[in-house]
């Protein structure tokens, strides 16, 4: 009995979901596979309904989908694994892996990697030593786990101790210190050491020439690969247009013997980061085949040059929106305080996730929007500190400082870790509404409560509400004692506030020192010059 051409179909489409991580699609599959008898109870599909919700950061649906299965095997313990492990669940993926009445080196190394990933190199390393055995490819993917997490000198460490290497080892270390600024060197001497390359060393190699702004040698390299990938040629063409040199972009891109979807791609970006919109357009139309990104491409171009009409026509005509595009596109719109454009988008989205719920949270924020912001705020079951930030600035912008303050007081009791970005938000909103008091408490809090070392933009959030309450002695004097030198900005603040206060004499020496560190700053004589035709008197200090 042939096998059920259905399962290779529904196989075939949970990989395409899982790759394009498109979770409500993920979703609509699953359920027309339990609708069929005939497929509702197939492991192998299982374990790739487990794979897709996994890859689209769905744990819980994952274990449920596990929990199905009378008698799971190896396999579907380890894609089990690989859900917690790929969405960072260190302690549930470590009992997983305990639970396990077998293992394979695939089991240890996803454990292994995913410590690694997370900073925990110690732990790692001794699940790695626990191993009852280790192969070429174990090393070698610990070595990769340890480069892909930035931990180069415990990569290097165990590269060396390797017994024995082979290219996808070398190519690992390769491509962690091809990563880092300051270690290209390095990586290009690694390079010349390897016994032979792929197409992946030389990408490698070639994406940390890039990365330092070395172009020239990167050509140089690019032209001498023996084989040219997709990714070899979008790099040297994103690189050329991103450094200013689209005619090089261009060139680079009409030498192309096949081209996919995915130069295209490259070559819309290129067109859109020199503002070329209508060639962006050109290629658009050019292309035989398109995909998610190409859709996107285009209409991120329209709205990175500000027109908002043709990125929301082109949205608008998308054949398919994949959640993650939604979200991404609903974050630029309410960053860039587009805020009914954000409103029809987060309307129309087919699921609402955290960070679609903080876009809006900031997007109300931003534009005064106090008690929408609270409202959406109220809707998250779950806020991260991001969202419980966007709430505070919220409250600080507006002047509801009280309400920022209680904010930050239920952030302490539910374990979110306040940052100083947060005291920036609350000193900001205190400065423009005049309250020094409550301004001066915060500063003193965010150090004595916060053990957090005030930055520069504290102080001048300190200098700019003594300034308006017309404390300018007291501003002043922060100025010269602060332990940081003071800005522009800084001094501006005070030579506004001295200049609104009618002090001439306080409102020259601000200019001065504005003059002193920047000679270009003309405002500063403006400004000194309007208090001189209104015959202010100088102060007496």
């Amino acid at each position: 009995m042939g096998r059920n051409p259905h399962v290779d179909f529904y196989s075939d489409l949970l990989k395409r979901v899982t790759k394009a991580r498109d979770l409500p699609t993920g979703k609509r599959v699953h359920s027309q596979i339990l609708a069929a008898s005939d497929l509702k109870t197939n492991s192998f599909l299982a374990c790739g309904i487990i794979d897709m919700y996994g890859k689209c950061g769905s744990v819980c649906d994952a274990q449920k989908v596990f929990a199905t299965l009378p008698f799971p095997n190896l396999y579907a313990w380890n894609t089990l694994l690989t859900a917690y492990t790929h969405n960072g669940y260190l302690q549930e993926a470590r009992k997983i892996f305990i639970e396990m009445p077998q293992r394979n080196e695939i089991s240890w190394n996803a454990l292994s990697a995913t410590y690694t990933q997370h900073g925990f190199c110690d732990e790692a390393a001794n699940i790695f030593i626990k191993m009852p055995s280790t192969t070429v490819r174990s090393w070698s993917s610990i070595v990769t786990a340890h480069a892909q997490a930035g931990h180069l000198f415990q990569a290097k460490s165990l590269f060396d101790s390797m017994p024995e290497r082979d290219l996808v080892s070398w190519t690992s270390i390769l491509a962690g210190m091809a990563g880092s600024t300051d270690q290209i060197k390095a990586s290009m001497d690694v390079f010349h050491r390897m016994p032979g390359w792929d197409s992946p060393s030389w990408n490698a190699a070639i994406a940390g020439l890039i990365l330092v702004g070395n172009l020239e040698e990167a050509r140089v390299m690019f032209h001498g690969m023996p084989e040219r990938t997709v990714f070899s040629w979008t790099a040297m063409i994103l690189a050329f247009s991103q450094n200013g040199q689209q005619e090089q972009a261009v060139e680079i891109f009409s030498r192309i013997p096949q081209r996919n979807v995915v130069t295209w791609n490259a070559m819309i970006v290129a067109f859109a980061y020199n503002g070329q919109v209508g060639a962006a357009k050109v290629a658009f139309d050019g292309m035989k085949q398109r995909d998610i990104v190409t859709w996107t491409g285009l209409v991120n171009c329209y709205f990175d040059l500000g027109l908002m009409e043709k990125s929301i026509e082109t949205l608008n005509k998308m054949p398919q929106h994949t959640l993650k595009c939604l979200t991404s596109l609903l974050v630029a719109f309410a960053h860039s305080g587009h805020l009914e454009s954000s409103k029809a988008l987060f309307l129309r989205m087919p699921e609402i996730d955290l960070v679609a719920l903080t876009a809006m949270l900031s997007g109300y924020a931003h534009a005064g929007e106090v008690e929408l912001s609270k409202y959406i705020f109220d809707r998250m079951s779950n806020r991260d500190a991001v969202a419980w930030t966007v709430m505070l600035a919220a409250y600080a912008h507006a002047g509801h400082c009280c309400e920022a303050m209680q904010t930050l007081a239920a952030m302490a009791v539910e374990g979110i870790k306040c940052d100083e970005n947060a005291f920036i938000s609350i000193l900001n909103g205190c400065s423009h509404s005049g309250l020094v008091e409550i301004s001066q408490w915060c500063f003193q809090s965010m150090v004595a409560d916060y053990n957090l070392a005030p930055w520069v933009e504290h102080f001048s959030c300190i200098v700019d509400v003594l300034g308006r309450s017309n404390c300018l002695h007291e501003a002043e004097e922060l100025l010269h004692t602060m332990p940081f030198l003071p800005d522009v900005a800084t001094w501006s603040s005070l030579l506004s506030a001295s200049e609104t206060h009618k002090d001439l004499g306080r409102a020259r020496r601000a200019a001065q020192h504005i003059s002193k560190i920047d000679p270009s700053q003309g405002v500063s004589y403006v400004l000194l010059s309007n208090s001189l035709n209104r015959g202010i008197a100088p102060d007496k200090c």
